[in-house]
């Protein structure tokens, strides 16, 4: 890996570890052998002040001496210096990881992965794990969007079929909708159980569409690329009928939109960002719930719409976050 792309990755760490856990960024350019001119600090609850230092793995630099040198320069003791070792190759064909003395963590930048680090390393190794893991998914998450996509296409594919028979795209015939679907009560009770899927395809105009495909837009890749495609789509799908049957129970009204299948997203990735929240930062839940009180609350202020289905939805997506944080940690 070149230096350009070392210092680059080290850069997003860095940044990650300022936002998400209240580190100091600190020039260490006056260094010699660090090979990366950045690094962190941080004042612990103790009063006492650490200091993060990434570098890459070079003989000459890898010693007792050269570690004293540094604390003199900066002013800290030995116990407080943490050392980042940056390795773009196998351990095993490493020579001189004996040569580190203590308070090490070592950084793989072909896996992203932490390979090796003290167990007194544990806190700062797991946060710094967590800047990668973020950044990953976020990266991948602009890849892994068919499930989002082809959810995204159904939708709108289903409102222009309804726009046509109704011949306005601002609002759609009841009437059009029943036949295309939607959630009515009278039908159901007949038999007609299809209707609590179909309905979360259906929209009653150009904003409501626009409103809900914007939501799982912002909102569906991370969530796909965090559960996978099949769990996603799963969560989407069943919290859509978990708020369909809810609107069927308590509303005699009839019924549409995809409002239901995301706020059961929106609380499996609030039920991951608060089982997570030591190890991605407070900032991701505060966003989320921020989303969720605010969707909520709209809900409650605007007449015509289905909050019973908004909550069956919430539930659903909450019951798998917390089922599956329990059989795998993400």
């Amino acid at each position: 890996m070149n230096k350009s792309k070392i210092e680059k990755f080290t850069r997003q760490v860095i940044d990650g570890m300022y936002k998400h856990y209240d580190y100091i960024v600190e020039d260490f350019s006056f260094i010699q052998g660090t090979s990366i001119p950045w690094g962190l600090s941080k004042t612990l609850a103790d009063g006492t002040k650490t200091f993060v230092i990434f570098m890459t793995l070079e003989m000459d630099t890898l010693n007792e001496f050269f570690e004293n040198e540094i604390c003199v320069k900066i002013n800290c003791d030995r116990e407080n210096l943490i050392k980042v070792i940056l390795i773009d190759k196998d351990l095993e064909s490493v020579g001189n990881i004996k040569a580190l003395q203590n308070n090490f963590i070592i950084l793989d930048l072909v896996s992203k992965k932490i390979q090796i680090s003290e167990s007194n390393m544990e806190p700062i190794a797991s946060q710094i794990a967590s800047i990668m893991d973020y950044n990953t998914s976020s990266q991948n998450g602009q890849k892994n969007t068919i499930v989002t996509y082809t959810l995204i296409g159904i939708n709108i594919f289903m409102f222009i079929l309804s726009a046509i028979l109704s011949g306005n795209v601002m609002d759609i015939k009841t009437g059009v909708l029943v036949d295309l679907g939607a959630k009515y009560n009278p039908a159901i009770v007949q038999g007609q159980w299809f209707r609590l899927i179909t309905c979360v395809f259906l929209h009653g105009g150009l904003i409501h569409i626009a409103a809900n495909m914007y939501s799982l837009y912002a909102i569906g890749p991370l969530i796909e690329n965090l559960y996978g495609k099949y769990k996603y789509l799963a969560i989407y799908l069943i919290s859509g009928i978990i708020s369909s049957l809810f609107s069927f129970w308590f509303s005699a009204y009839v019924s549409i939109g995809a409002s239901g299948a995301i706020f059961g997203l929106m609380g499996a990735i609030f039920i991951f960002a608060f089982k997570e929240r030591k190890r991605i930062g407070k900032d991701f839940l505060t966003n989320i719930t921020s989303v969720l009180v605010i969707n909520l609350f709209i809900g409650l202020s605007i007449q015509g719409i289905d909050n019973f289905a908004h909550l069956g939805g919430l539930l659903s997506g909450v019951t798998f976050g917390l089922i599956m944080s329990h059989k795998k940690k993400i």
